[in-house]
């Protein structure tokens, strides 16, 4: 057991990324507000067209991320073999260290990756055109059971069962242009969000509990399903001339009243319905619900019954209606009842009118400066999301970057940024550039300077023509 712990938690170690568009910008630590060119300066800060060159065009970019709130590799090696009860052993590790790392936060993990489009996000001049596939997965586990994990139940407490779990997959289309004026420009992109796919699991109602003689569980989930959402999103930005002595100033905000709306009748859905759904498990408008439960077990039934007969399990297929829809099979969730779908027939279920969701896209709101010298360029960004989920973050973020220029060939990038998702982040990168040829690599370490206290990593490459 003591062998397990690490390997279990280390298992979730898979990502809490801070997305970055290009391998430029993870070089610099997301210092790019001011800084960014071309196509690549779409989605940070549009206005920065004015002054982006007479063409650029993505040839290849693709990021991922993962980490994760908890593990590192030295909290790994803390662990591994460590004997978390005997307080007088050479080996002992605290529990209490465990916790104090989450402090107080439910074990959150996350994936992104994203991939432009080649040849067809490119920038003329003020004007920029862009398409990018964005996958993200996110998933947490409630603190409550980390600690149960670790310390074993307490008489009288609830613990609850709040697991939660998305996947989205969007393609993120915009159209760009910067208006240049006397000493500034501003800029603006509008966005069409094509939603692909969404799979969410929402807990309905769960805890466990037990007191001196038995013990009970109560566990009910919704799994969500969605093809084809749609929605829209603007950004706006506004950066100042380079003043003499090399000074930029800028700040943007970004997808504004940006959402992508699922189960209603959309241009995404009608291309890709057929497509997609002879590859998910359920049918379109269907949902699928999960029931577990254990009714007041106590040690006599324990000895004297199989699990998996004190057990109750129940799984099946649901259509999601409002609560007009009158049903003695109803189950209630919240405003919505979730109804067996086993008697609907296909032709049935495209017409019912299910219950529309839509899901927050991120907006970020950066503001930065940044200063040339002849052979480098140093940056500051301060940023902020509007909520914490996905890849975006309610906190403040600071983060610093510079570019080394001394060598016409190989730029040589570094950045720190700290807030955010994150505690702390160091991230380093350099580009092979052969006149208008450009080939960028950057990696970032989430929460830790080194690679050992790192609790995730992002990585991404990029292939470029700037004129």
């Amino acid at each position: 057991m003591k062998k397990i712990i690490p390997l279990l938690i280390c298992c979730l170690n898979i990502v809490f990324s801070q997305f970055s568009r290009d391998a430029r910008m993870l070089g610099m630590n997301g210092a790019y507000t001011t800084i960014a060119r071309g196509y690549q300066c779409v989605g940070i800060n549009p206005a920065n067209l004015a002054y982006s060159g007479k063409f650029s065009i993505n040839l290849m970019t693709f990021n991922f991320g993962m980490g994760n709130n908890l593990m590192s590799l030295e909290n790994y090696n803390d662990l591994n073999g460590a004997d978390l009860d005997n307080s007088e052993a050479d080996n002992y590790y605290p529990k209490e260290n465990i916790l104090n790392e989450l402090n107080d936060r439910d074990l959150q993990i996350t994936a992104e990756g994203s991939l432009f489009l080649p040849f067809i996000n490119f920038s003329k001049e003020n004007v920029a055109i862009t398409t990018m596939c964005r996958g993200v997965g996110y998933a947490n586990a409630p603190n409550s059971m980390i600690d149960l994990f670790l310390n074993g139940n307490e008489l009288g407490r609830d613990y609850n069962l709040n697991f939660n779990e998305n996947l989205l997959g969007v393609i993120e289309n915009g159209l760009s242009f910067s208006l240049p004026y006397d000493g500034f420009a501003i800029g603006f992109t509008f966005k069409y969000l094509q939603g692909i796919l969404n799979f969410n699991l929402n807990p309905i109602n769960t805890f466990i509990q037990s007191d001196s003689t038995t013990f009970s569980l109560n566990a009910q989930y919704l799994m969500r399903q969605a093809i084809g959402g749609s929605g829209y999103g603007i950004d706006i930005g506004i950066i100042t001339d380079e003043s003499k002595n090399g000074w930029s100033f800028g700040a943007s905000l970004t997808n504004i009243f940006g959402d992508i709306n699922w189960n209603e009748p959309n241009f995404t859905h009608t291309i890709l319905n057929d497509y997609l759904e002879s590859s998910i498990p359920f049918r379109q408008n269907e949902y699928y619900y999960y029931s577990y439960s254990i009714d007041s077990v106590n040690f006599i039934s324990l000895i004297n019954s199989e699990f998996d007969s004190l057990l109750i399990r129940d799984d099946f297929a649901v259509v999601e209606l409002n609560n007009s829809y009158n049903n003695e099979d109803c189950i209630q969730y919240g405003d919505i009842c979730l109804i067996p779908s086993e008697t609907i027939s296909d032709a049935e279920l495209d017409t019912m009118q299910v219950t529309p969701f839509s899901v927050d896209y991120p907006s970020i709101f950066r503001i930065g400066v940044s200063k040339t010298y002849p052979e480098a360029v140093i940056a500051f960004d301060l940023s902020t999301g509007f909520h914490d989920g996905m890849d975006s973050y309610d906190a403040w973020k600071f983060a610093f970057g510079t570019e080394i220029t001394r060598f016409d060939k190989i730029p040589l990038r570094m950045g720190y940024s700290i807030g955010g998702k994150d505690k702390v982040s160091m991230s380093f990168g350099f580009g092979y550039h052969i006149k208008s040829l450009h080939f960028d690599i950057g990696v970032a370490l989430r929460n830790g300077l080194l690679l050992h206290t790192a609790q995730g990593v992002d990585f991404g490459i990029s292939l470029s023509w700037f004129q």
